[in-house]
């Protein structure tokens, strides 16, 4: 395995260069909480529709999240975890990965929840905010922390 692809990773952990970020956390907090975790019922959904209908996709419950690009990392961070740092990673592209969507996570005027998560996993429709359209990465591949690049 080779994680020499370059991404940006937003989070609260305070990880020092070479840590390695394990794929499937998110799924395990998830589960966890189950029904008490306000994304629960959209995630089980989301994961139902990646089954049924994009098998080949990789499992948002078994997957690490990152950005391709800064300046999604950069409004992520503002949007959603204005206390989080900014991280440059590294990761396999080799290993199963998705483009989606950000916005399609949330409530969309005038879009059913299966709508999003069909869109998303299709990688067909970008809703944009101000004209830009936030993108992010599921990947099955562990990550390597490279540098902290933006702090709160």
């Amino acid at each position: 395995m080779a994680l020499d692809t370059v991404g940006f990773y937003v989070t609260s952990r305070n990880l020092v260069p070479g840590s390695i970020i394990q794929p499937g956390n998110w799924g395990t907090v998830i589960k966890q909480y189950g029904k008490a975790h306000l994304r629960y019922a959209d995630e089980m959904r989301f994961e139902e529709i990646r089954d049924s209908e994009f098998p080949s996709k990789p499992s948002r419950l078994t997957s690490n999240f990152l950005c391709a690009r800064r300046e999604d990392a950069d409004w992520y961070q503002q949007a959603a975890h204005p206390d989080d740092a900014i991280y440059e990673v590294a990761w396999d592209q080799e290993l199963d990965w998705h483009q989606g969507c950000i916005l399609l996570l949330d409530k969309q005027d005038g879009m059913t929840l299966d709508q999003r998560a069909r869109h998303y996993w299709a990688f067909d429709h970008g809703i944009s905010v101000d004209g830009f359209v936030p993108y992010e990465i599921v990947t099955q591949s562990p990550m390597r922390i490279v540098q902290v690049l933006g702090q709160p």
